[in-house]
């Protein structure tokens, strides 16, 4: 019989300590869930708790949610514009060859007049083909020894085109009739004047026209 006694003692002594503990775990998980409960369970503990779990507290990362329906209907940024960029130089441009007898005479022998009237020799001369037939049987060296040297002599060169006719077109060359105006000022100061007819037979040569022939008629 006292073994049962005491038996049933240490099971009532038990059920004495366990009923409270689990009551006080059930306020302290109520209080830590209520937010208002767990503010006033705080202020009734010691001032270094408090200030543990405050601290505790702030250093709580806090990460935005947006929702994703938000998210899917924000519109689509505008696309840029790539219109590429085109240079000048990559622009087609009108060759010789596109162009009529009527433009690229008179372009041509402007040309030739402003580079004699500039004594450019180099131009003046590139004006010539190579197969040039110079008046007189002269060879196309002595003819342009003589050329260069007349040239030169002058201190100033004037010459203008005008009335510029082809008056015959074959496959040995374009026939062109002009009046030529020459103006000219010797080192010295003496002056020279002349207005003369002349006759250029040019031939196009790789989209240019080249002089093959040239006199007075």
């Amino acid at each position: 019989m006292r073994s049962l006694f005491i038996k049933t003692k240490g099971s009532r002594w038990k059920k004495l300590f366990g009923v409270p503990v689990a009551l006080t775990f059930l306020a302290i998980l109520f209080l830590l869930i209520n937010q208002n409960f767990r503010d006033t369970f705080i202020s009734t503990l010691p001032q270094v708790w408090q200030e543990s779990l405050i601290s505790a507290e702030s250093h709580k990362t806090v990460v935005e949610q947006v929702p994703l329906l938000t998210m899917a209907t924000q519109p689509a940024p505008a696309p840029l514009d790539v219109t590429p960029f085109v240079r000048d130089e990559a622009l087609p441009r009108p060759t010789p060859e596109g162009l009529g007898l009527d433009a690229q005479i008179p372009a041509f022998l402007n040309r030739w007049a402003a580079s004699w009237s500039a004594k450019n020799l180099v131009d003046y001369f590139s004006a010539y083909d190579q197969q040039f037939q110079p008046e007189g049987r002269k060879t196309i060296l002595a003819w342009k020894k003589e050329r260069e040297e007349k040239i030169l002599s002058k201190s100033k060169i004037s010459v203008q085109i005008s009335d510029p006719v082809i008056i015959q077109t074959d496959p040995k060359g374009i026939s062109v009739r002009f009046n030529q105006i020459y103006q000219a000022e010797i080192h010295g100061g003496d002056k020279f004047q002349s207005a003369t007819p002349k006759v250029l037979i040019v031939k196009q040569v790789d989209n240019d026209l080249k002089i093959i022939r040239e006199y007075t008629p």
